[in-house]
């Protein structure tokens, strides 16, 4: 069954296969055709719904990392000595590339789940062990994105709203098991 979702897979991608006619072909197939969506197009939809938000953040925002580290620092006042420690000289440089690897966490998961699997699993525990950076000044940072990114969506969209709160639940909770 896996061989046979699997492609079906470029057919959906392409639109030469109608999802609505294939599916009443018969019962077997119908359940092929909801295991394909619920595998493979769900991810994309979702991956197209954080870009849409990412896209609307950076045009109503522009480079987020000032308010991102704004709300890190409020939050964890004493993130900000950690970071003079690591980056004496460039505090901002530093962070701004850890705005932008969580931006690209963020933005990838839908996508390439397994890559930023791979990212997050060597990465907490790096930071955690070899830099000394406590889990919560981490997670953090995650969590001053999202809220960032958060505050850009209407407040009437609650298809953006899940998706987005999903994502980071999903993240968060990636990086504990990480630990």
């Amino acid at each position: 069954m896996q061989a046979h979702l699997a492609a079906m897979l470029p057919a959906f991608q392409r639109g030469v296969v109608d999802s609505d006619h294939y599916a009443t072909a018969s019962t077997s197939q119908t359940c092929h055709t909801q295991l394909l969506r619920e595998a493979f197009l769900e991810p994309v939809r979702k991956g197209k719904i954080v870009e849409r938000i990412l896209e609307r953040t950076a045009g109503n925002l522009g480079d987020i990392t000032p308010r991102v580290m704004d709300r890190f620092y409020a939050a964890i006042p004493e993130a900000k000595e950690r970071f003079q420690f690591h980056q004496p000289v460039k505090r901002e440089k530093l962070e701004g590339e850890m705005v932008e690897q969580a931006l690209y966490c963020l933005m990838r998961w839908h996508t390439s789940r397994s890559e930023i699997e791979i990212i997050l699993a060597t990465t907490v525990p790096h930071h955690l062990v070899a830099l000394d950076i406590p889990f919560e000044q981490f997670s953090g940072m995650v969590d001053a994105v999202c809220d960032v990114v958060a505050g850009t969506i209407p407040a009437g969209d609650e298809a953006e709203q899940r998706v987005w709160n999903d994502l980071h639940r999903e993240i968060a909770a990636f990086m504990f098991e990480s630990v």
